[in-house]
């Protein structure tokens, strides 16, 4: 699983959802 592109695309949904 390559979470290491995963990862920053889910921080940044959420620094924009917030």
């Amino acid at each position: 699983m390559r979470s290491g592109h995963f990862l920053p695309a889910f921080r940044l949904v959420k620094e924009i959802h917030e």
